[in-house]
């Protein structure tokens, strides 16, 4: 989380800079690498200087700073190619992630009801099957997220007037 405040921060101050969006693709690229190649050598180094355990411990598990090096690429990746997403579909997905989290929860583990996918199907699929439903889940819970807030709009409108001539 702090990761990301930081990042909003910096482009809240330097969006409108010159030459921003290339340098900040370019470190997001840099600080990926680093993390990804680099992070369990510097932590080997943290712990021959300090002696500390936990260094060591998470240089031969370095599963989570690795993947922050994926994200920063990620990132950078995304923000380079930012024009073909400008005004699509893809941007307002971007917008509810929430909403996606959400739905997806609620339909594989059954967050409500306690019945979900993951109990109905479990890890019983073969690779072609697994694909083809990912594929056909994304699609659901994509248009879900994106028509899903025009149906509460719909039913949040209605309990107000309900409400309303309650009173």
């Amino acid at each position: 989380m702090s990761i990301g405040s930081f990042i909003a921060s910096v482009f809240y101050k330097y969006h409108l800079k010159e030459k921003f969006k290339s340098v900040l693709i370019i470190g997001f690229f840099v600080v990926g690498i680093l993390l990804i190649y680099h992070s369990s050598w510097f932590l080997m180094i943290l712990y021959r200087t300090t002696d500390i355990e936990l260094f060591k411990s998470v240089a031969y598990y370095n599963y989570l700073i690795t993947r922050l090096g994926n994200v920063f690429i990620l990132f950078g990746t995304f923000y380079a190619l930012e024009r073909f997403f400008k005004d699509s579909k893809l941007l307002i997905i971007g917008q509810k992630t929430l909403s996606i989290y959400v739905i997806h929860f609620i339909i594989i583990y059954g967050s409500f009801t306690g019945f979900g996918l993951h109990q109905l199907i479990g890890k019983t699929l073969n690779p072609y099957t697994a694909i083809i439903g990912a594929f056909t889940f994304i699609l659901i819970v994509c248009a879900l997220a994106l028509y899903g807030a025009r149906t509460n709009k719909f039913l949040y409108s209605k309990a107000r007037e309900y409400f309303k001539t309650e009173s």
